[in-house]
């Protein structure tokens, strides 16, 4: 996943922490890297930006809540806003907002 340009590396502190993990079974195996950055840019500006360089892996949606916002309100793969129980979906933080934006990759 690309940085957002311009985006700032959020030090660690109580709400911006990083991670980095790594797991292995046989052939299979899943690398998962948590950072917090920040921007002055718009939250919409953020969103354009990750939609589109989500877009070469399929549909991408945006989601307020359980609300879709925009288009697509699904995916091809049947995926929507609402809530299924089984954590299929990336949260953007927007108490970050206030001073900057912040996305996880």
């Amino acid at each position: 996943m690309p940085v957002y340009p311009g985006a700032k590396l959020v030090a660690d502190d109580d709400k911006h922490k990083s991670a980095d993990v790594h797991l292995g079974f046989g052939e299979w195996e899943l690398r998962v890297r948590a950072v917090s950055y920040g921007t002055s840019d718009t939250q919409d500006q953020v969103t354009a930006f990750y939609k589109k360089a989500l877009g070469r892996y399929g549909d991408v949606i945006a989601c307020q809540g359980h609300t879709p916002v925009g288009a697509p309100t699904v995916t091809a793969e049947g995926l929507t806003c609402a809530d299924d129980g089984n954590s299929n979906n990336v949260k953007i933080d927007h108490h970050d907002y206030a001073q900057a934006t912040t996305a996880s990759s």
